[in-house]
């Protein structure tokens, strides 16, 4: 282990070296001059048959009218129309791997459709041209055109020609640079670069993948597998997986070849993201829409442009774009949960076997996608993690088949925020069905979209999204485009819609948005600028997008008032559903057939649950398991699904003594082949969903309240609860003083509006549980939240059917005020957890808990005057928060006292630790400072060290600090620095930290 362990440093450090010497050769190669070819119009020359235009840098062949009357520079131009819309060809010949051009034009024109065209000949044939590469530098009504890009697999010849987009255009000072490899980057960004080493056998199977891929529409799967590579860092290594990214092949086609890239480690805080040319997603437009998303708390994709280095030859520029992991939703504060989509498969099939024709409805492409999540493996290996996409996926099918009432389904205030920016950047790529990410999240329960592949500030203007749905109740009948249209039909979306689109389009949003952004604004501008200098982000649009907003937003409230006056007479969503033709022809697509799904009854018994959305009646033949290689296992009798007609699938269910992974099948109008399918790892959603069935439980009279108007009142006196309870969303919570509720037999509260528990002045109230079996207290995203002179005894989590929480009492969002408030013998992780909130607790009393005492996640706040005892875990644990501690007594923690991580800040002033493993620890990042601190009868005194790769080191200074009968005073990994009473202590190990916690529990 050792000698691997040194070949894991060693190796990569040689490899750095080597990478480097040959970089400082590249560099020797690129300083020669490109070899010029330009043609600026004005020496045409007639010889033979065909004339050509010699400048002195290369022949042109003729093309175009030489015209004198509209010039940019010299004596004459060329001019292009719809009769003669190409010209000025060059065609050069036997381009070698690395070579890159930099080409360029001046185009004077009414509209914008002109460009610069390449095309390569050779193993591949593709098509480059500056339709989207395009940079704005203008002079007396001139735009000059430039394309840059490199050609990474050999190609026979090239061929550069203009075209006038079929409409009349001018073309001046035709420019052709042509260098042996890329330009090396500047010192100063060379030293920003990513750093990708590839071994050649790895490299060539990726380069053989690309040109596969570049002889179809599509980039399949089987062309998407991974090779082993490094990220070259520091004269370290980070080892990865890379392969290629994309669904075009216009990922391909731009002279950078887009990556996805995956690690155990972390790059930048980064475990798995793409590399891909910044024209993909529009430049610095993708950047300004995700920095946008950031700022208004809706979820979205990391975005910045990185330099890129391949085995020490420079790439250029490229956009790097994190990809859907846990480390995207931790970031942005949220709580681990699936991030889920509907499965494009079938769609890219279709499009693969050139039936673009079928993908206007004639066949079933969006019916037949299923709900997938990312990082499938991961979920399926996670208990809590499988049960929450099951729940997810129950959701999104709800809302993909058009489920009435979205509000059950969405965050509907964040959904609306979400297409107001939609909006705003002027996207329509991010709202297409297969383009949707959701994010499912475990506290609430709904899904939330994320802010990804969003292509903004593409012209021409699109209608505003709100007035478009409700003026073309005719995409009503198309399945795909119909689902964000009952978000329209619901007055509490609309009213949050119109909010935001009112604020977003406003030019002060606009100004203040601008200027705070100014200075991140010109770091990407500069980064961007070596390789596209001519590129100007060009704020007008947006000012021009939110007066079109402006402009509509009288017109969408008519329309609102009409529609709802006319709702009665609205077409129906749940009966408009295309019908399908059986097929009369040999075809099937594989991913548009059969949907098998396995629900797990034991170890030893499964249910197969399978679908038919395949144009042609099915015969089930058998199935085969994982371990059986692909033996088929034939099924009792031959079972026959009739074809998918438009309006629900035949369906049929299997119990079955294996865990089935295959299914094989046979259609009718296939004769005699044998198909095959993988089966999903989860049940079949059905439509079911724990909160739903909550909310659709609630009673509106009980022996436990009563309701006034918008309050529901729980008055003084004994209470005994049996079941679970959601109280909605319309109702604020008032627990008078004096009253004691007794929750028996799995009873439960979930509040999801502002509550107010006890008085400072009146009786205690108790919450307890008798039976020790209670869901506990779970209060959602209230404004505000009061709880004071109340003890929670023997209570448990919230756990049903999935939806499971971590607290005796859970509070998330919202302003949350504690005091005189006890929390003992809990039967769960934490007695208390507040989750992306701000808090001020006094008096807080914790004792005798099955783990955390109290565990705040994303979190401001301030704890003071509270006691901890006996806790089976941490006593207080912190992550992602900033928070003030001060008069705190903790006694016998069975781990850590004070824990802060994920990037934590905390204060802490006159605290006593009597009894822990370890008294007080910093992780991942975080910083915490400290002032008259006692630690006695620990085995660790202070803890410093980083648990998740993602986060940097940690940092700790305490003065004033005393110990008693402490085992070891501190623990510091590399990286960690502690101020311990004036003196500095630094880390330079690196910690094995599943074998540091075991040790602790020891």
């Amino acid at each position: 282990m050792l000698l691997l362990s040194a070949v894991r440093y060693i190796l990569p450090f040689f490899m750095v070296c080597l990478l480097w010497s040959c970089h400082s050769k590249v560099n020797n190669e690129t300083d020669a001059d490109p070899k010029r070819f330009f043609c600026g119009g004005e020496n045409l020359i007639y010889e033979g048959r065909d004339p050509f235009f010699d400048d002195g840098y290369g022949k042109f062949v003729g093309g175009g009218l030489q015209v004198k009357d509209t010039v940019f520079e010299g004596e004459y131009a060329i001019r292009l129309d719809s009769l003669n819309p190409y010209g000025l060809p060059l065609t050069l010949t036997n381009i070698p791997e690395g070579t890159y051009f930099t080409t360029s034009v001046w185009i004077k024109e009414e509209k914008s459709n002109a460009t610069i065209i390449a095309v390569t000949t050779g193993r591949t044939n593709y098509t480059l041209n500056t339709t989207a590469i395009h940079q704005t530098e203008k002079k007396d009504g001139w735009v000059k055109y430039v394309m840059n890009f490199g050609i990474e697999v050999p190609v026979d010849s090239i061929k550069f020609f203009l075209f006038s987009g079929g409409h009349l255009a001018y073309f001046d000072n035709f420019e052709i640079l042509q260098y042996k490899q890329r330009p090396p980057l500047p010192d100063s960004l060379s030293q920003q670069a990513l750093r990708l080493y590839i071994p050649d056998s790895a490299y060539t199977i990726l380069k053989e993948y690309k040109r596969k891929a570049l002889t179809q529409i599509t980039i399949t799967d089987d062309l998407k597998n991974y090779v082993n590579g490094f990220i070259l860092e520091d004269n370290d290594s980070i080892p990865i997986e890379i392969r290629l990214k994309g669904d075009w092949t216009d990922h391909l086609e731009n002279g950078k070849t887009s990556y996805r890239i995956k690690t155990d480690e972390a790059y930048r805080g980064l475990t798995t993201f793409s590399i891909q040319h910044p024209q993909t997603r529009n430049y610095m437009h993708e950047w300004f829409m995700h920095r946008l998303f950031d700022m208004e708390g809706l979820l979205s994709t990391r975005y910045e442009f990185v330099p890129v280095e391949i085995n020490g030859v420079n790439q250029g520029i490229y956009a790097l774009e994190e990809h859907f992991d846990k480390q995207l939703l931790e970031s942005r504060q949220k709580r681990e949960g699936p991030i889920i989509k509907m499965d494009e498969t079938g769609f890219w099939a279709l499009l693969a076997t050139g039936m673009k024709d079928s993908l206007d409805g004639s066949y079933p492409y969006f019916e037949a996608s299923k709900i997938t999540c990312f990082k499938e493996g991961r979920t399926e290996k996670s208990e809590v993690l499988s049960q929450q996409f099951q729940n997810a996926s129950e959701l999104l099918y709800l809302y993909k088949n058009r489920f009435t009432h979205p509000e059950q389904l969405l965050d509907l205030k964040l959904t609306a925020k979400y297409y107001a920016m939609m909006d705003l950047g002027n996207i329509n790529h991010a709202s297409v069905w297969h383009n949707v990410r959701f994010y499912y999240n475990p506290v609430t329960t709904k899904l939330e979209l994320i802010g990804f592949d969003m292509i903004p500030a593409i012209l021409p203007m699109n209608e505003v999204i709100g007035y478009n749905r409700l003026k073309r109740l005719d995409y009503f009948n198309s399945r795909e485009h119909a689902v964000d249209f009952l978000l329209f039909q619901n007055e509490e979306f609309n009213l949050y819609y119109m909010n935001y689109i009112k604020q977003f389009s406003s030019p002060y949003y606009l100004d203040s948005i601008f200027n705070f952004l100014n200075n991140e604004m010109q770091t990407q501008q500069d980064i961007l600028s070596h390789e596209f200098p001519n590129f100007i982000f060009d704020k007008e649009f947006y000012y021009d997008k939110a007066e079109q907003i402006r402009l509509r937003i009288d017109s969408m409230e008519f329309e609102w008032n009409n529609f709802i006056a006319h709702r009665g007479s609205s077409p129906s969503l749940l009966t408009t559903s295309p019908e399908y033709n059986e097929l009369d022809f040999p075809f099937l697509v594989e991913g548009i057939s059969l949907n098998a799904y396995r629900k797990e009854i034991d170890s030893t018994h499964f249910i197969l649950q399978l679908e038919n959305f395949h144009l042609s009646d099915m015969t089930l033949i058998g199935y085969s398991t994982k371990a059986g290689n692909d033996t088929i296992f034939p099924f009792h009798e031959q079972i026959m699904l009739k074809q998918f007609d438009g309006k629900q699938a035949a369906y049929t269910e299997i119990i079955l003594p294996k865990k089935p992974n295959k299914v094989h099948f046979m259609v009718k109008n296939v004769p005699g082949i044998t198909y095959t399918t993988k089966v999903f790892n989860w049940a079949r959603p059905t439509g079911n969903h724990p909160r739903i069935e909550l909310e659709n439980k609630f009673k509106t009279t009980s022996s436990l309240y009563h309701i006034v108007d918008d309050t529901l009142f729980i008055h003084k006196g004994k209470h005994v609860l049996d079941e679970l309870i959601l109280i909605p969303s319309n109702y604020v919570v008032i627990v008078e003083p004096g009253a004691e509720i007794d929750m028996v037999n799995s009873a439960g509260i979930i509040i999801n509006n502002s509550v107010s528990i006890g008085s400072s002045k009146g009786e205690e109230v108790t919450i307890y549980s008798s039976d020790s079996s209670s869901q506990g207290i779970v209060i959602l995203q209230a404004a505000d939240v009061k709880i004071e002179n109340t003890q929670f005894n023997y209570l448990g989590n919230l756990n049903y059917k999935g939806w499971i929480l971590t607290g005796a009492i859970s509070i998330y969002e919202g302003h949350t005020t504690m005091s005189k408030v006890e929390i003992s013998h809990n039967q769960c992780e934490d007695a208390l957890n507040i989750i992306r909130g701000d808090f001020v607790i006094d008096e807080l009393d914790i004792h005798h808990t099955q783990a955390d005492g109290f565990d705040a996640d994303f979190c401001t706040g301030s704890l003071t005057n509270s006691t901890f005892a006996k806790t089976g875990n941490d006593c207080i644990d912190f992550s992602g928060s900033e928070i003030r501690i001060t008069d705190i007594t903790i006694n016998h923690a069975g781990d850590k006292g004070i824990s802060c991580g994920e990037l934590s800040s905390l204060i802490l002033e006159n605290i006593s630790i009597d009894g822990a493993l370890t008294a007080v620890a910093s992780k991942d990042g975080s910083t915490l400072s400290g002032n008259n601190i006692t630690a006695k009868n620990c085995k660790t005194g202070l803890a410093l060290y980083r648990k998740k790769p993602e986060y940097p080191a940690a940092w700790m200074k305490l003065t004033t600090c005393q110990y008693e009968n402490i085992t070891t005073k501190a623990l510091i990994e590399r990286g960690g620095l502690l101020e311990y009473n004036g003196a500095h202590y630094f880390g330079y190990n690196i910690f094995d930290i599943d074998a540091m916690y075991a040790q602790w529990e020891k």
